[in-house]
């Protein structure tokens, strides 16, 4: 039988210290002591690298969900745009279009067809479930027996702590994620901040580890005079937003003209898609004259038959403006239209031509795509007495 323990600490300084150590071997014994559980709770968030296997083994090929769009698993892609451009009704077309297999804007083959998933902070249900219905009609769906999940506000927001775990449950299989918008989806982060770009990763690590696109939807501000010219600059909020995506589409719209897209930004490729433009049509059954939506992809419209001088008079536009631009412009060719106000096809014309001479380049650099004169350009400006 062992011996009770003493009701007294003996007076020895050595018996005392034996009591002491006694006493944290059975803390031990019986509880994990912080320094342990620090070291518990670190091994659970350990950085893992990628070991020489994985860097040595050849890559396979892109899985593209639309290949002619460059649209692939990885970030994010981002779609941009100010009110009524267009862009909710793109991204629902390409919605429809992933579910059932059918070629996006009657142009685009989708790679790899299956369900989808679309987070709708904006809308709401009336909107959003009328222009699926009059855009199935518009493909020939008959009936919505396809993959398609649509949810109507969710409670769950980007921002909140156990949003990483709710949305990949709620993600699945799905190889098309449509968060609309940024902003909604993440209201208490500010878009004006580079914090902003936290709840873009998020939604891009969850959508690259499941194999899914994330699109999210995002608002452009209107351009001002004086404001600098770009995708990067022409979206609301931080250029984080614009850094975070692998891909971005800006839309932009004038009155009574087809929406027009502009591809800025592409990472998979390096180079984007040349801009394009979808016409909208309503289709008409029985007594509904808008029984229907038919989306289709067009070129950018070239000027009207018998505008050959609008093109010449266009070509000298575009260059007293990048002379007085100090050479360059920073942006594309819609971008650019926006800012001489002038119809998309006498300045497509125009740059089509002025490319052909060499007396123009544009490219993409850290500041995105951009228009310049070139040194042949340059000569050609300075030697011109009617500008």
């Amino acid at each position: 039988m062992s011996a009770p323990l003493p009701t007294e600490i003996p007076a020895s300084s050595a018996s005392h210290e034996a009591l002491l150590r006694s006493a944290a071997a059975m803390m031990r014994s019986r509880h994990v002591l912080p320094s342990s559980l620090g070291a518990e709770r670190k091994s659970k968030r350990a950085i893992e690298f990628l070991d020489a296997d994985v860097l040595s083994r050849k890559l396979p090929p892109v899985q593209y969900l639309v290949e002619g769009l460059g649209i692939a698993p990885g970030a994010p892609v981002l779609l941009a745009g100010y009110g009524y451009s267009g862009k909710t009704m793109f991204a629902q077309a390409l919605a429809l279009s992933v579910a059932t297999g059918k070629p996006f804007l009657g142009a685009y083959p989708i790679a790899s067809p299956g369900p989808v998933v679309h987070f709708d902070f904006e809308q709401g249900q009336r909107l959003t479930v009328e222009r699926y219905q009059r855009l199935a009609h518009g493909l020939g769906v008959e009936s919505f027996l396809h993959p398609l999940k649509i949810a109507i506000h969710p409670v769950c927001r980007l921002d909140d702590p156990d949003a990483e775990q709710l949305y990949a449950e709620a993600i699945g299989n799905a190889k098309l994620v449509i968060i609309d918008s940024l902003k909604a989806s993440a209201p208490g982060s500010d878009e004006n901040s580079s914090d902003i770009r936290a709840r873009i990763d998020l939604m891009g690590r969850l959508c690259e580890r499941l194999g899914a696109v994330a699109l999210f939807i995002h608002h452009a501000k209107k351009p001002k005079a004086g404001d600098p010219a770009g995708a990067k600059y022409g979206m609301r909020g931080s250029s984080a937003i614009f850094d975070a995506a692998s891909s971005v589409f800006m839309l932009s719209a004038l009155p009574h003209e087809s929406p027009t897209v502009e591809h800025s930004k592409d990472r998979h490729r390096g180079k984007p898609v040349d801009e394009f433009a979808f016409r909208i049509d309503d289709l008409e059954h029985a007594d509904d004259p808008k029984w229907g939506l038919v989306l289709t992809r067009q070129d950018v419209a070239p000027p009207a038959t018998g505008t050959r001088s609008q093109v010449a008079d266009m070509r000298e536009h575009v260059l007293l403006y990048l002379r007085n631009a100090g050479g360059r412009f920073n942006g594309s060719t819609t971008a650019l239209r926006q800012a001489l106000g002038k119809r998309t096809g006498a300045v497509s014309s125009a740059l089509r031509e002025l490319l052909a001479e060499g007396v123009v380049e544009k490219g993409n650099d850290v500041l995105g795509p951009y228009i310049r004169l070139t040194r042949h350009g340059t000569a050609f400006v300075a030697e011109e007495d009617d500008f």
